[in-house]
């Protein structure tokens, strides 16, 4: 259904209920305004991917905290959204959350009811361009508090479940309590290891800030491209967060977590560099 740019209503409850084995729904580019989309929507309990980009609604309702199976919450370019409602609690899957380009947003949902379940999955989130939310000193250390929650319940709980949490804002400053910096595209990063069942320490965090192809020595040279990324190389991992070339109005950091049972922290030495390249 994506781009039909004449949807003034979606079904109502009752027929929705009847859609309860759907697992994707594409809404983008439908013109959609505020009130259209109602609470109701959280009837789709089997959807996995909800994508609604490019719309022009200012809030979402509340229901959408019923899609206990979502993996994908796609918003990016809803240039009028002000504010996420709460989003479905920790079940046993992933959730990725893009509110890219949603340039007035200014409020997230309350982090704290992200790890209500007994069971925490991975989470990441990417807010390209969201300056008015960054002007929240607050809200990224909220952020981070909700993932270290989750971590340590994981590690409480014994889980081998190897969570890996990404987290894309605008900025420049790399949180104070990031202790080993290094200028370039790579940096050594001492490990404890091998982790003692006792240890207390839980795993590691990584932080890079990076610019746009503007700042490159030779930006031409990515002009007949579409997308470009940033990618950081570990033994056993790859993360890749991908971004098309010009959507970025300043820098931006990207931050992921490992936890300390991750294959590529157990089976490493007492040291372990990482790499990123564009």
């Amino acid at each position: 259904m994506g781009g039909c740019t004449k949807i003034d209503k979606i079904p109502g409850e009752m027929l929705l209920s009847s859609l309860n084995r759907l697992k994707y729904l594409d809404l983008s580019n439908c013109n959609i305004g505020e009130g259209v989309i109602r609470d109701y929507i959280g009837c789709l309990s089997s959807l996995v991917e909800l994508i609604l980009s490019g719309n022009n609604f200012v809030s979402l309702p509340s229901g959408i905290r019923f899609l206990s199976k979502l993996e994908q919450l796609i918003l990016e370019g809803c240039e009028r959204l002000e504010q996420l409602p709460d989003l479905p609690p920790f079940r046993s899957t992933f959730l990725h959350v893009s509110v890219n380009n949603c340039t007035s947003l200014t409020r997230l949902s309350d982090p704290s009811r992200l790890s209500g379940g007994a069971n925490v999955y991975d989470f990441d989130f990417t807010c390209l361009n969201c300056f008015k939310l960054v002007e929240d000193e607050g809200w990224i250390n909220r952020i981070f508090a909700m993932i270290l929650r989750a971590y340590f319940l994981v590690f409480t709980l014994g889980n081998k479940y190897f969570l890996l949490n990404d987290i894309v804002y605008p900025g420049s400053e790399i949180p104070k309590w990031f202790s080993n910096r290094s200028v370039g595209d790579s940096i050594t990063v001492e490990l404890p290891l091998p982790p003692q069942p006792r240890s207390d320490w839980v795993g590691i965090a990584l932080c890079v800030v990076f610019h746009d192809s503007e700042y490159l020595d030779n930006p031409d040279a990515l002009d007949e491209y579409e997308y470009f990324y940033i990618q950081s190389s570990l033994k056993d991992v790859n993360g890749c967060e991908w971004f098309g070339i010009g959507s970025l109005e300043s820098e931006h950091l990207w931050v992921f977590f490992l936890l300390r049972d991750h294959p590529s922290l157990t089976d490493a030495s007492s040291s372990q560099r990482v790499s990123f390249e564009t």
